[in-house]
Protein backbone atom coordinates (compact mmCIF):
# COMPACT_ATOMS: atom_id res chain seq x y z
CA UNK A 1 0.00 0.00 0.00
CA UNK A 2 2.92 2.36 0.77
CA UNK A 3 2.15 5.92 2.09
CA UNK A 4 -1.49 5.84 3.58
CA UNK A 5 -3.68 8.75 5.73
CA UNK A 6 -4.45 7.02 8.74
CA UNK A 7 -7.38 8.16 10.28
CA UNK A 8 -7.94 6.18 13.06
CA UNK A 9 -11.81 7.19 14.14
CA UNK A 10 -14.41 4.23 13.35
CA UNK A 11 -18.08 3.57 12.61
CA UNK A 12 -17.44 -0.20 12.02
CA UNK A 13 -18.06 -2.25 15.25
CA UNK A 14 -15.50 -5.57 14.65
CA UNK A 15 -14.53 -6.36 18.37
CA UNK A 16 -11.24 -7.72 17.14
CA UNK A 17 -9.97 -4.59 15.68
CA UNK A 18 -6.25 -4.05 16.14
CA UNK A 19 -6.82 -0.76 16.31
CA UNK A 20 -9.31 -0.56 19.48
CA UNK A 21 -6.43 -0.59 22.26
CA UNK A 22 -5.56 2.72 20.60
CA UNK A 23 -9.42 4.05 19.21
CA UNK A 24 -10.47 3.28 22.69
CA UNK A 25 -8.29 5.50 24.88
CA UNK A 26 -9.14 8.74 22.77
CA UNK A 27 -11.85 9.99 20.85
CA UNK A 28 -9.84 9.91 17.63
CA UNK A 29 -13.30 10.78 15.58
CA UNK A 30 -12.59 14.26 16.39
CA UNK A 31 -8.67 14.26 17.07
CA UNK A 32 -6.50 15.18 13.54
CA UNK A 33 -5.59 18.22 12.52
CA UNK A 34 -6.14 18.25 8.46
CA UNK A 35 -3.66 20.98 7.57
CA UNK A 36 -0.66 18.85 9.33
CA UNK A 37 -1.69 15.90 7.56
CA UNK A 38 -1.75 17.83 4.31
CA UNK A 39 1.56 19.49 4.79
CA UNK A 40 3.17 16.02 5.95
CA UNK A 41 1.20 14.41 3.19
CA UNK A 42 2.81 17.14 0.35
CA UNK A 43 6.43 16.87 2.07
CA UNK A 44 6.54 12.57 1.28
CA UNK A 45 4.68 12.96 -2.30
CA UNK A 46 7.59 15.39 -2.75
CA UNK A 47 10.68 12.76 -2.22
CA UNK A 48 8.33 10.51 -4.98
CA UNK A 49 10.44 12.75 -7.85
CA UNK A 50 9.99 9.63 -10.29
CA UNK A 51 6.45 8.96 -9.63
CA UNK A 52 7.06 5.62 -8.75
CA UNK A 53 5.68 4.60 -5.62
CA UNK A 54 2.28 3.48 -4.97
CA UNK A 55 -0.56 6.10 -4.87
CA UNK A 56 -1.65 7.28 -1.09
CA UNK A 57 -4.03 5.93 0.21
CA UNK A 58 -7.08 6.97 2.40
CA UNK A 59 -7.20 4.31 5.16
CA UNK A 60 -8.71 3.66 8.81
CA UNK A 61 -10.42 3.14 10.58
CA UNK A 62 -13.00 4.89 8.07
CA UNK A 63 -11.59 8.02 6.61
CA UNK A 64 -14.92 8.76 5.45
CA UNK A 65 -15.75 10.01 9.24
CA UNK A 66 -13.97 13.39 7.64
CA UNK A 67 -16.83 14.40 5.87
CA UNK A 68 -16.55 14.89 2.06
CA UNK A 69 -14.66 18.67 2.21
CA UNK A 70 -11.68 16.98 4.28
CA UNK A 71 -11.81 13.86 1.79
CA UNK A 72 -11.85 15.99 -1.20
CA UNK A 73 -8.79 18.14 0.16
CA UNK A 74 -6.62 15.07 0.62
CA UNK A 75 -8.24 13.78 -2.82
CA UNK A 76 -7.24 16.69 -4.31
CA UNK A 77 -3.29 16.84 -3.40
CA UNK A 78 -3.03 13.04 -4.53
CA UNK A 79 -4.42 13.48 -7.61
CA UNK A 80 -2.34 16.41 -8.68
CA UNK A 81 0.48 14.65 -8.46
CA UNK A 82 -0.44 10.85 -9.50
CA UNK A 83 -3.77 11.99 -11.22
CA UNK A 84 -5.66 9.43 -9.58
CA UNK A 85 -6.46 8.10 -5.72
CA UNK A 86 -7.19 5.31 -3.52
CA UNK A 87 -9.29 4.73 -0.72
CA UNK A 88 -10.16 2.09 1.52
CA UNK A 89 -13.49 1.94 3.50
CA UNK A 90 -15.95 -0.09 5.10
CA UNK A 91 -18.43 1.52 2.70
CA UNK A 92 -21.06 2.29 4.67
CA UNK A 93 -21.25 6.51 4.46
CA UNK A 94 -20.45 6.16 0.50
CA UNK A 95 -23.27 8.49 -1.28
CA UNK A 96 -23.68 10.28 -4.44
CA UNK A 97 -21.63 12.91 -3.16
CA UNK A 98 -18.67 10.64 -2.63
CA UNK A 99 -19.39 8.87 -5.76
CA UNK A 100 -19.17 12.20 -7.39
CA UNK A 101 -16.06 12.83 -5.56
CA UNK A 102 -14.14 9.24 -6.49
CA UNK A 103 -15.04 9.76 -10.10
CA UNK A 104 -13.62 13.12 -10.37
CA UNK A 105 -10.65 12.02 -8.98
CA UNK A 106 -10.06 8.80 -10.03
CA UNK A 107 -10.39 7.01 -7.23
CA UNK A 108 -9.79 3.13 -6.58
CA UNK A 109 -12.71 2.12 -4.12
CA UNK A 110 -11.13 -0.85 -2.03
CA UNK A 111 -14.31 -2.10 0.24
CA UNK A 112 -14.05 -4.18 3.61
CA UNK A 113 -16.84 -7.22 3.53
CA UNK A 114 -16.52 -10.18 4.45
CA UNK A 115 -19.65 -11.45 3.25
CA UNK A 116 -23.30 -10.95 1.87
CA UNK A 117 -25.31 -11.93 4.45
CA UNK A 118 -25.34 -11.55 8.38
CA UNK A 119 -23.78 -14.76 9.17
CA UNK A 120 -21.17 -14.42 7.14
CA UNK A 121 -20.42 -10.63 7.54
CA UNK A 122 -20.80 -11.00 11.61
CA UNK A 123 -17.13 -10.02 12.22
CA UNK A 124 -17.56 -7.08 10.90
CA UNK A 125 -20.47 -6.19 13.44
CA UNK A 126 -20.18 -7.67 16.40
CA UNK A 127 -18.82 -5.31 19.13
CA UNK A 128 -22.69 -4.22 20.26
CA UNK A 129 -23.43 -7.68 19.57
CA UNK A 130 -26.34 -6.63 17.43
CA UNK A 131 -29.25 -8.76 15.64
CA UNK A 132 -29.13 -10.46 12.27
CA UNK A 133 -31.30 -8.14 11.08
CA UNK A 134 -29.31 -5.21 11.79
CA UNK A 135 -26.30 -6.85 10.74
CA UNK A 136 -28.05 -7.66 7.65
CA UNK A 137 -29.44 -4.32 6.64
CA UNK A 138 -25.97 -2.80 6.83
CA UNK A 139 -24.50 -5.68 4.78
CA UNK A 140 -26.95 -4.78 2.13
CA UNK A 141 -26.53 -1.37 2.13
CA UNK A 142 -22.70 -1.79 1.16
CA UNK A 143 -23.32 -4.13 -1.31
CA UNK A 144 -25.83 -1.13 -2.66
CA UNK A 145 -23.01 1.42 -2.47
CA UNK A 146 -20.69 -1.20 -4.22
CA UNK A 147 -23.34 -1.29 -7.06
CA UNK A 148 -23.43 1.99 -7.01
CA UNK A 149 -19.66 2.74 -7.49
CA UNK A 150 -19.37 0.18 -10.26
CA UNK A 151 -22.26 1.21 -11.75
CA UNK A 152 -20.74 5.31 -11.84
CA UNK A 153 -17.85 3.68 -13.75
CA UNK A 154 -15.24 3.11 -10.41
CA UNK A 155 -12.92 0.75 -9.78
CA UNK A 156 -13.80 -1.43 -7.02
CA UNK A 157 -11.81 -4.19 -4.89
CA UNK A 158 -12.94 -6.16 -1.93
CA UNK A 159 -10.76 -7.20 1.24
CA UNK A 160 -12.43 -10.12 2.94
CA UNK A 161 -10.99 -10.76 6.78
CA UNK A 162 -10.68 -15.08 6.83
CA UNK A 163 -12.57 -15.67 10.71
CA UNK A 164 -15.04 -18.34 11.76
CA UNK A 165 -17.68 -17.09 10.75
CA UNK A 166 -16.98 -16.98 6.86
CA UNK A 167 -14.43 -19.03 6.41
CA UNK A 168 -14.77 -22.09 8.80
CA UNK A 169 -14.76 -25.60 7.31
CA UNK A 170 -18.98 -25.49 7.42
CA UNK A 171 -18.55 -21.55 5.79
CA UNK A 172 -16.61 -22.45 3.11
CA UNK A 173 -19.18 -22.89 0.46
CA UNK A 174 -21.08 -19.72 1.64
CA UNK A 175 -17.62 -18.16 1.25
CA UNK A 176 -16.68 -19.22 -1.71
CA UNK A 177 -20.63 -18.51 -3.33
CA UNK A 178 -19.76 -14.79 -2.12
CA UNK A 179 -16.73 -14.23 -3.68
CA UNK A 180 -18.10 -15.36 -6.82
CA UNK A 181 -20.93 -13.61 -6.62
CA UNK A 182 -18.81 -10.52 -6.28
CA UNK A 183 -17.23 -11.47 -9.73
CA UNK A 184 -20.69 -12.38 -12.08
CA UNK A 185 -22.81 -9.79 -10.72
CA UNK A 186 -20.80 -6.81 -9.44
CA UNK A 187 -18.09 -7.54 -12.22
CA UNK A 188 -15.11 -7.49 -9.26
CA UNK A 189 -12.20 -9.45 -9.74
CA UNK A 190 -9.95 -8.35 -7.31
CA UNK A 191 -10.51 -9.41 -4.40
CA UNK A 192 -7.66 -10.00 -1.08
CA UNK A 193 -8.19 -12.55 1.62
CA UNK A 194 -6.65 -11.68 4.73
CA UNK A 195 -5.94 -13.78 7.86
CA UNK A 196 -8.16 -12.75 10.63
CA UNK A 197 -5.80 -12.08 13.41
CA UNK A 198 -7.18 -11.81 17.38
CA UNK A 199 -5.16 -9.94 20.11
CA UNK A 200 -7.72 -10.44 22.75
CA UNK A 201 -7.38 -14.09 24.03
CA UNK A 202 -11.15 -14.58 24.90
CA UNK A 203 -12.25 -13.41 21.25
CA UNK A 204 -9.78 -15.45 19.65
CA UNK A 205 -11.76 -18.77 20.81
CA UNK A 206 -14.86 -17.25 18.66
CA UNK A 207 -12.96 -15.83 15.88
CA UNK A 208 -9.95 -16.62 14.93
CA UNK A 209 -9.36 -19.71 12.81
CA UNK A 210 -6.86 -22.26 13.83
CA UNK A 211 -4.10 -22.81 11.19
CA UNK A 212 -5.28 -26.53 9.82
CA UNK A 213 -9.21 -24.29 9.16
CA UNK A 214 -7.07 -21.55 7.75
CA UNK A 215 -4.91 -23.98 5.30
CA UNK A 216 -8.19 -25.36 4.53
CA UNK A 217 -9.75 -21.83 3.43
CA UNK A 218 -6.54 -20.96 1.92
CA UNK A 219 -6.02 -24.13 -0.43
CA UNK A 220 -9.86 -24.17 -1.01
CA UNK A 221 -9.75 -20.56 -2.82
CA UNK A 222 -6.62 -20.84 -4.28
CA UNK A 223 -8.21 -24.14 -6.52
CA UNK A 224 -11.41 -21.47 -7.37
CA UNK A 225 -8.88 -18.79 -8.09
CA UNK A 226 -6.40 -20.61 -10.19
CA UNK A 227 -9.54 -21.81 -12.30
CA UNK A 228 -10.65 -18.94 -13.70
CA UNK A 229 -8.40 -16.54 -15.24
CA UNK A 230 -10.38 -13.65 -14.45
CA UNK A 231 -9.76 -14.07 -10.99
CA UNK A 232 -7.02 -12.36 -8.99
CA UNK A 233 -7.21 -13.13 -5.83
CA UNK A 234 -4.51 -12.13 -3.41
CA UNK A 235 -2.34 -13.97 -1.42
CA UNK A 236 -2.87 -16.68 -4.20
CA UNK A 237 -1.42 -15.17 -7.53
CA UNK A 238 1.03 -13.30 -5.04
CA UNK A 239 2.14 -16.95 -3.64
CA UNK A 240 2.70 -17.93 -7.53
CA UNK A 241 4.44 -14.57 -8.13
CA UNK A 242 6.65 -15.14 -5.06
CA UNK A 243 7.48 -18.54 -6.16
CA UNK A 244 8.36 -17.26 -9.41
CA UNK A 245 10.90 -15.03 -8.48
CA UNK A 246 8.68 -11.62 -8.33
CA UNK A 247 9.78 -9.55 -5.33
CA UNK A 248 6.37 -7.47 -6.10
CA UNK A 249 3.56 -9.20 -3.79
CA UNK A 250 1.64 -8.83 -0.92
CA UNK A 251 3.49 -7.39 2.33
CA UNK A 252 3.13 -10.60 4.46
CA UNK A 253 5.40 -12.30 1.58
CA UNK A 254 8.42 -9.93 2.76
CA UNK A 255 10.53 -8.93 5.65
CA UNK A 256 8.65 -6.35 8.19
CA UNK A 257 10.23 -4.65 10.71
CA UNK A 258 7.64 -3.16 13.10
CA UNK A 259 9.54 -0.23 13.81
CA UNK A 260 9.81 0.96 10.06
CA UNK A 261 7.42 -0.67 8.25
CA UNK A 262 7.96 0.07 4.31
CA UNK A 263 4.41 -1.58 2.98
CA UNK A 264 2.68 0.80 5.11
CA UNK A 265 4.09 4.64 5.78
CA UNK A 266 0.97 6.11 7.70
CA UNK A 267 0.41 9.50 8.17
CA UNK A 268 -1.26 9.59 11.45
CA UNK A 269 -4.17 12.47 12.42
CA UNK A 270 -1.73 15.36 13.16
CA UNK A 271 1.03 14.81 10.59
CA UNK A 272 3.04 12.34 12.17
CA UNK A 273 4.60 9.17 10.23
CA UNK A 274 4.19 6.54 12.04
CA UNK A 275 3.80 2.18 11.16
CA UNK A 276 1.47 -0.18 10.36
CA UNK A 277 -0.28 -0.68 13.12
CA UNK A 278 -0.91 -4.43 12.94
CA UNK A 279 2.23 -5.53 13.20
CA UNK A 280 2.54 -4.93 16.93
CA UNK A 281 3.30 -1.67 18.17
CA UNK A 282 -0.41 -0.53 19.00
CA UNK A 283 -1.92 -2.88 21.53
CA UNK A 284 -0.96 -1.06 24.63
CA UNK A 285 -2.70 2.00 23.65
CA UNK A 286 0.11 3.74 22.07
CA UNK A 287 1.58 3.85 18.53
CA UNK A 288 4.94 3.42 18.10
CA UNK A 289 7.96 6.02 17.30
CA UNK A 290 9.65 5.28 13.48
CA UNK A 291 13.12 4.41 13.52
CA UNK A 292 15.08 6.01 11.07
CA UNK A 293 16.54 2.91 9.33
CA UNK A 294 15.07 -0.68 8.66
CA UNK A 295 16.44 -3.63 10.57
CA UNK A 296 16.14 -7.36 10.02
CA UNK A 297 16.59 -8.85 13.51
CA UNK A 298 13.35 -10.88 13.47
CA UNK A 299 15.03 -12.19 10.34
CA UNK A 300 18.19 -13.20 11.08
CA UNK A 301 16.77 -14.95 14.34
CA UNK A 302 14.37 -17.11 13.02
CA UNK A 303 16.85 -18.32 9.96
CA UNK A 304 18.79 -19.86 12.61
CA UNK A 305 16.04 -21.09 15.26
CA UNK A 306 15.50 -24.56 13.70
CA UNK A 307 11.56 -25.33 13.55
CA UNK A 308 11.74 -27.45 16.02
CA UNK A 309 12.24 -24.92 18.36
CA UNK A 310 9.72 -22.26 16.76
CA UNK A 311 12.23 -20.72 14.14
CA UNK A 312 12.19 -21.38 10.16
CA UNK A 313 15.57 -22.80 9.83
CA UNK A 314 15.66 -25.82 7.41
CA UNK A 315 11.89 -24.62 6.05
CA UNK A 316 12.09 -25.12 2.29
CA UNK A 317 9.73 -21.99 2.10
CA UNK A 318 12.00 -19.66 4.04
CA UNK A 319 13.15 -17.95 1.12
CA UNK A 320 9.70 -16.36 -0.15
CA UNK A 321 7.96 -16.24 3.22
CA UNK A 322 10.20 -14.97 5.77
CA UNK A 323 8.10 -15.96 8.98
CA UNK A 324 4.72 -14.49 7.70
CA UNK A 325 3.33 -11.70 9.33
CA UNK A 326 4.90 -10.11 12.49
CA UNK A 327 1.64 -9.12 13.59
CA UNK A 328 0.66 -12.96 13.48
CA UNK A 329 3.14 -13.36 15.53
CA UNK A 330 2.90 -17.06 17.92
CA UNK A 331 2.36 -15.77 21.41
CA UNK A 332 1.11 -12.15 19.86
CA UNK A 333 4.84 -11.55 19.80
CA UNK A 334 5.91 -9.60 16.68
CA UNK A 335 9.64 -11.00 16.96
CA UNK A 336 8.33 -15.13 16.31
CA UNK A 337 7.07 -16.61 13.06
CA UNK A 338 3.00 -16.40 12.40
CA UNK A 339 1.01 -18.73 14.53
CA UNK A 340 -0.49 -19.79 11.16
CA UNK A 341 2.73 -21.34 10.05
CA UNK A 342 1.37 -24.54 8.52
CA UNK A 343 -1.59 -22.49 6.57
CA UNK A 344 0.82 -21.10 4.69
CA UNK A 345 2.90 -24.20 4.22
CA UNK A 346 -0.30 -25.80 3.01
CA UNK A 347 -0.57 -23.11 0.40
CA UNK A 348 2.74 -23.19 -0.63
CA UNK A 349 2.86 -26.99 -1.16
CA UNK A 350 -0.22 -26.78 -2.98
CA UNK A 351 0.63 -24.27 -5.24
CA UNK A 352 4.11 -25.10 -5.98
CA UNK A 353 2.80 -28.86 -6.80
CA UNK A 354 0.23 -27.41 -9.24
CA UNK A 355 3.32 -25.41 -11.23
CA UNK A 356 5.50 -28.34 -11.18
CA UNK A 357 2.53 -30.69 -12.28
CA UNK A 358 1.95 -28.29 -14.97
CA UNK A 359 5.83 -27.42 -16.20
CA UNK A 360 7.93 -30.49 -14.91
CA UNK A 361 11.41 -29.53 -13.90
CA UNK A 362 10.30 -26.04 -12.99
CA UNK A 363 13.21 -24.16 -10.51
CA UNK A 364 11.47 -21.89 -8.42
CA UNK A 365 12.52 -18.68 -5.86
CA UNK A 366 11.76 -21.15 -3.24
CA UNK A 367 14.84 -23.43 -4.29
CA UNK A 368 17.83 -20.88 -4.76
CA UNK A 369 16.38 -18.78 -7.98
CA UNK A 370 17.03 -15.27 -7.32
CA UNK A 371 14.71 -14.18 -10.70
CA UNK A 372 11.59 -15.37 -12.67
CA UNK A 373 13.63 -15.76 -15.63
CA UNK A 374 15.99 -18.40 -13.60
CA UNK A 375 13.11 -20.54 -12.79
CA UNK A 376 12.15 -21.22 -16.99
CA UNK A 377 15.89 -22.07 -17.64
CA UNK A 378 15.61 -25.01 -20.13
CA UNK A 379 11.94 -24.67 -20.40
CA UNK A 380 10.90 -21.70 -21.77
CA UNK A 381 13.00 -19.88 -24.99
CA UNK A 382 14.30 -17.04 -23.35
CA UNK A 383 14.69 -15.44 -26.56
CA UNK A 384 10.77 -15.92 -27.04
CA UNK A 385 9.66 -14.16 -23.65
CA UNK A 386 12.42 -11.71 -22.61
CA UNK A 387 10.74 -9.64 -19.47
CA UNK A 388 8.75 -11.04 -16.64
CA UNK A 389 5.32 -10.03 -17.50
CA UNK A 390 5.38 -12.19 -20.63
CA UNK A 391 6.34 -15.40 -18.86
CA UNK A 392 4.07 -14.79 -16.17
CA UNK A 393 1.37 -14.56 -18.61
CA UNK A 394 2.56 -17.69 -19.83
CA UNK A 395 2.38 -19.60 -16.08
CA UNK A 396 -0.99 -17.96 -15.85
CA UNK A 397 -2.55 -19.50 -18.78
CA UNK A 398 -1.09 -23.31 -17.51
CA UNK A 399 -2.69 -22.34 -14.12
CA UNK A 400 -6.00 -20.91 -15.53
CA UNK A 401 -6.15 -23.94 -18.05
CA UNK A 402 -5.83 -26.91 -15.39
CA UNK A 403 -6.53 -25.08 -12.09
CA UNK A 404 -8.08 -28.70 -10.44
CA UNK A 405 -9.04 -28.76 -6.72
CA UNK A 406 -6.54 -30.27 -4.56
CA UNK A 407 -6.76 -33.77 -4.47
CA UNK A 408 -6.50 -35.51 -1.05
CA UNK A 409 -4.21 -38.34 -1.68
CA UNK A 410 -1.34 -35.67 -2.19
CA UNK A 411 -1.68 -33.72 0.93
CA UNK A 412 -3.64 -32.97 4.27
CA UNK A 413 -4.07 -29.37 5.33
CA UNK A 414 -0.66 -29.32 7.12
CA UNK A 415 1.28 -29.36 3.62
CA UNK A 416 2.69 -33.05 4.59
CA UNK A 417 3.27 -35.67 2.47
CA UNK A 418 0.46 -38.55 3.53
Amino acid sequence: MGLSIKILGCNGQCKSCYENSIRNSKDYRNLYDINAVIETLKTEMDKDTENSRNVPTLHGGEPLILGTKNVEQLLKVIYDKYQRTSIQTNGLLIDERYIELFTKYKTSVGISLDGDTSELNRGRWNLYNLSNQEIQEYTNLVLENISKCKKAGLSVSVITVLRKYNAAPSKLPELIRFLRRLHSEFGIAWVRTNEGIVFDEKQRKEEELTSSELGLAFVSLASICFSNPNLKWSPYRDVVDVLLGNKNVVCVLTECDVWHTTAEEPIDGFGGIGNCLKGGGARDGYQVLRTKEIGSERYEALKQIPMALGGCKGCRYWKVCKGGCPGAGKDNDWRNKTRFCSAWYSLFTYVERTLKGLIPGLYLASEGSESFKETFSGIINRNSYSDYSKLKKKVDEYIDRHGDSPHGDHTDYSGRIR
